[in-house]
């Protein structure tokens, strides 16, 4: 289902594969971060994939992609991977907060 709801947003099968999870800004959340997938509707999406994931994987891609990514972009801070360089340390800012918020959220779902 995970696969096939970012499909439905014209997301090609290869992006999806090993991808555990995915934020979405709506078209006209966009700038001043442009690329990435937008969703198709006026909302904020978040995904996480239940396949091949345990719920330890899964609450770790939520400190990732919420805690993180969509995070950044409501404090008005760059959420894209590789920031406006698109290079692998682009954006250590948001490096560092996906490592802080995905070890966050695994200790706090051990408890």
């Amino acid at each position: 289902m995970y696969a096939e709801q970012l499909k439905k947003r014209n997301i090609s099968n290869s992006d999806v594969s090993g991808n555990l999870g995915a934020t979405l800004r709506p078209t006209n959340q966009q700038q001043p971060y442009p690329g990435g997938e937008a969703s198709t509707t006026d909302n904020f999406e978040v995904f996480v994939s239940p396949v091949g994931t345990t719920n330890r994987q899964k609450a770790k891609n939520i400190g990732h992609e919420l805690f993180s990514h969509l995070y950044f972009f409501f404090t008005g801070r760059d959420p894209r991977h590789g920031g406006e360089t698109h290079t692998i340390n682009g954006n250590p800012q948001l490096d560092q907060q996906i490592k802080s918020r995905e070890q966050e959220s695994d200790k706090n779902s051990q408890q």
